[in-house]
């Protein structure tokens, strides 16, 4: 029995790096979007350290998913 409600949710959490993976692939406007999904994932897309390269933001849209 759990004994707390937010344990389960550290072993779904993913490493940065396949977060990071995965949202390069995305276009541009979807990532506008996903900027509230987290605090992480907004400091990913547009923090200080953003992981994301800038060139990436500027894109046009890819062929959809």
């Amino acid at each position: 029995m759990r004994s707390k409600e937010g344990d389960d949710t550290e072993s779904l959490s993913l490493p940065v790096d396949l977060i990071i993976e995965i949202l390069t692939k995305l276009p541009p406007r979807s990532l506008s979007r996903l900027i509230c999904v987290s605090k992480l994932w907004l400091s990913i897309i547009h923090g200080e350290r953003a992981c994301l390269p800038l060139d990436l933001m500027n894109q046009s849209p890819k062929d959809p998913l």
